[in-house]
């Protein structure tokens, strides 16, 4: 018997088990993360990777079962104009502020993205006859999502996330290498900014009077009106001026780090002191969201026990299509520009209508603090079935309308998402008999009825809006259920979450978790006076120091930064007076405090800090006359 080709075939096997198992044990030494998200998951090496596929929770919906949507149901734009359309303003009832909806968006780019066809179009939406804003006899073109490869023709048609789906701000680095190349300087681990520390532009220099750079990535423009734009890890991010500037704070978080490091560590190298900044500034985010934002929405992740390697880690289509498109409800007619003392800007406030796809909007009122200071003092739109018109009934330059509404209805027929009950029944729920059974509010199980019939027949997303919220939420049951899910598999799943990464020490975590999303604004903006929660609303006049004060006309600074014996706190004085300077703990308790008398000019004051003064986020608060400063320091 000739036994060679048995022993070619051994050899071969054997040779590629030792391969896959170097290429395992790299990955498992590996302290940080790829870019692409690779080899995140050890024994599932493309888990949660750019290119990975959406996942599904519920059995796929299509008229041929494979990719043929199913478009039986009422017109998007009637749904849109009898259910949707907002005549009053509807506040959240928790007092939630704008912060609420931009880091929904914020986060929702930064773990799902995906691509809409140039080519293949869905049925165009037809505009009734008694519409009230667009012609009648128009249609609202909405583009079908680009299918994976081999699927929607002999199995269901599934779709590509374009983003790594962990929390790994690759909204800040991207998530492709040309991409991350071309944001980093190449010096000191630091991304490149722009004049005023914002976002780099699409240009050679990264200036906004530069020559356009045609090597530079891509963004996403919806109106097709951008010539110069920023440029950042997620091609969304000028989508609005609240949401660039939550990308700018997260930018100037990394180059802010990236200094703090080269003081601990003056010997790291450009890629050390890049990917410790990142690795830092991807736990912040992780930290933001569990600890802070969502506890705020009423959603209670339960208690993290491990990483389980075993866990799903793509994310759903109905949370990417459905249950976490919110962002549309919860917007404002308008922007608010803010003064740091809580008066509106010269330039007035901006029309939501008027800000899309327009980053030069930053440039008008030199910066992002003024958008900063609005989201945290206006609250948001309630989230329900209404929404405003600047997201309902929007018009391009060139003509061309689109609707919200209508379009994320067609999207969830597109890809292939079941009815509401459908939906609830897959994922263990009680079906509902009646709209009744939705929602209290009965105007909205008027219309719905009369839309729908019965409500085995709604589209998933519009009963998801439609839903009573449950107590202390602002979602309702299934809506909760489905992003609760979500955020639970990519944080257990992620090998690198900051609670399971051994490269972080006690101490780098104990500034991760005490790092609040105000933190990040009172050290990377000029803004002094801001709330601790700021995706609760409060009005400047009820900040804890008050309304009257106005900044000290100083360049102050605090180091070193975090600290472990002492605190210095260096600023300027134009004249010489008497500064009460206090430091006070992240709950607002004052742990310390004394008065001198400071010289005109600058003044440098040393402060030991005792065993009171534990691990976390303090605040220097520096009061002379009428005047102020607050500086955040950390302890280790």
């Amino acid at each position: 018997m000739n036994i060679y080709p048995r022993f070619v075939k051994a050899v071969r096997q054997s040779f590629f088990l030792v391969i896959l198992s170097c290429v395992c044990t790299l990955l498992h030494a590996q302290d940080n993360r790829s870019i692409d998200g690779f080899g995140n998951n050890l024994t599932a090496v493309e888990a949660g990777t750019a290119g990975d596929l959406f996942t599904r929770l519920t059995s796929a919906t299509y008229q041929d079962n494979i990719g043929s949507p199913v478009l039986d149901g009422p017109n998007p734009r009637v749904i849109s104009n009898e259910l949707f359309a907002q005549q009053d303003a509807r506040e959240d009832s928790k007092l939630l502020s704008d912060f609420n909806w931009v880091f929904a968006q914020f986060i929702k780019h930064e773990i799902s993205h995906m691509v809409v066809s140039r080519d293949e179009t869905l049925e165009n939406i037809l505009v009734p006859e008694d519409d009230e804003f667009y012609e009648p006899g128009m249609v609202i073109t909405t583009k079908r999502a680009v299918p994976a490869e081999g699927t929607g023709i002999d199995v269901p048609r599934a779709y590509i996330n374009q983003v790594t789906s962990y929390i790994d701000a690759s909204n800040v680095y991207g998530s492709d290498e040309d991409r991350a190349a071309w944001l980093r300087t190449g010096i000191d681990g630091k991304l490149k900014m722009s004049e005023g520390d914002l976002l780099p532009w699409n240009t050679v220099d990264g200036e906004f009077n530069g020559e356009v750079d045609d090597l530079a990535p891509k963004m996403l423009d919806e109106t097709n009106s951008m010539g110069k734009y920023f440029v950042a890890g997620d091609v969304r991010a000028n989508e609005n001026p609240l949401l660039i500037s939550l990308h700018t704070i997260f930018l100037r978080e990394h180059n802010r780090v990236c200094d703090e490091l080269m003081l601990r560590h003056p010997q790291w190298n450009d890629e050390r002191l890049y990917q410790r900044a990142r690795k830092i500034v991807g736990a912040i985010m992780q930290s933001i969201t569990y600890n802070e934002w969502l506890p705020t929405l009423g959603l209670q992740v339960p208690t993290y026990t491990g990483y389980d390697a075993g866990l799903e880690t793509k994310i759903s289509n109905e949370f990417a299509v459905a249950a976490f498109e919110i962002a549309s409800t919860l917007v404002n007619n308008s922007i608010l520009r803010m003064d740091y003392d809580g008066s509106e800007m010269i330039q007035g406030n901006i029309p939501l209508a008027d800000a899309f796809y327009d980053p030069e909007n930053i440039l008008y009122v030199d910066g992002i603090d003024a958008y900063i200071k609005g989201m945290a003092a206006q609250v948001q739109q309630d989230l329900d079935c209404k929404m405003i018109d600047a997201v309902r009934n929007f018009s391009y330059a060139e003509g061309r309308g689109t609707d919200r509404a209508a379009v994320t209805i067609n999207k969830g027929r597109d890809t292939g998402l079941p009815s509401y009950n459908q939906m609830r029944r897959e994922l263990g729920l009680p079906v509902y008999r009646s709209f009744d059974d939705l929602t209290t509010d009965q105007e909205a199980v008027q219309v719905l009825t009369d839309l729908y019939g019965s409500i085995n027949n709604c589209d998933a997303w519009v009963g998801l809006m439609a839903e009573d919220h449950l107590p202390n939420s602002m979602f309702g049951q299934m809506t909760g259920k489905i992003i609760e899910t979500q955020f639970q598999l990519l944080r257990d799943g992620d090998r690198y979450y900051y609670e399971n990464d051994d490269v972080l020490l006690d101490a780098d975590i104990a500034i991760i978790e005490s790092s609040t999303m105000s933190d990040l604004v009172l050290r990377n903006t000029g803004i002094d006076l801001m709330q601790d929660n700021v995706f609760r609303a409060l009005a400047h006049e009820n900040l804890p120091i008050g309304p009257d004060l106005t900044p000290l006309h100083l360049e102050a600074t605090v180091y070193p930064n975090p600290a472990d014996d002492y605190i210095v706190a260096k600023f300027y004085l134009d004249t010489e007076s008497v500064v009460d300077i206090a430091i006070v703990n992240s709950i607002g308790v004052t742990i310390m405090n004394k008065s001198i008398t400071a010289l005109a000019g600058d003044n440098v004051i040393r402060m030991h800090l005792d065993d009171d003064v534990q691990q976390g986020t303090y605040h220097i608060m520096l009061n002379s006359r009428d005047k102020h400063k607050t500086l955040s320091f950390v302890r280790l």
